[in-house]
């Protein structure tokens, strides 16, 4: 391919067992791992994509995503790991609506250390709903507040993986 390369740092945050790791697994190796040991500290993967920005012209993107284990306080080190990020993906696990606080206080959290940064927020495990009962509607509602992009996914079956990471990519190109 030719046409310009960016390299950009994503991270992605959200409390322990959304399915971030599972996220990564499956936007960077396309596999899902039912047991795996859970992140410590900061894992860091890489991937590239290939896009076209609005000039029409061909954007080959590299991705260094940030795995960063659950963040129970924003310390040094935790404000060091997000530190200079291009972007980031939120995550929340739609089978426990009682953790969308943490997730908007880490949307904002995130935007006061990287104030220009872009974000897409993600209700991930959306293959464990029940779908006859399960509202859609009221759990974006939920986050609305934050007035940015999001996604229903599903890292088992890789429902909306990619089009999260693309829709990153192409607000960062």
């Amino acid at each position: 391919m030719k046409g310009k390369q960016i390299k950009k740092k994503i991270c992605l945050l959200g409390l322990y067992g959304v399915g971030k790791t599972s996220l990564v697994r499956q936007f960077v190796y396309n596999k899902f791992e039912e047991k795996y040991l859970s992140t410590i500290g900061v894992n860091i993967s890489k991937k590239s994509i290939e896009l076209t920005n609005d000039f029409n012209e061909n954007i080959l993107l590299e991705f260094f995503i940030w795995d960063i284990a659950n963040i129970e306080k924003f310390d040094t080190v935790t404000q060091s790991y997000l530190s200079g990020a291009h972007g980031a993906i939120v995550v929340s696990d739609i089978l426990r609506e009682s953790i969308i606080p943490q997730t908007i206080e880490y949307t904002n959290k995130f935007l006061e250390i990287n104030n220009n940064s872009k974000i897409i927020l993600v209700g991930n495990k959306f293959d464990l709903a029940d779908k006859n009962s399960f509202d859609s509607d009221n759990y974006i509602s939920k986050l609305s507040s934050l007035n940015l992009p999001f996604y229903f996914t599903s890292a088992k079956t890789g429902e909306n993986v990619e089009n999260v990471f693309h829709s990153l990519g192409k607000s960062l190109i």
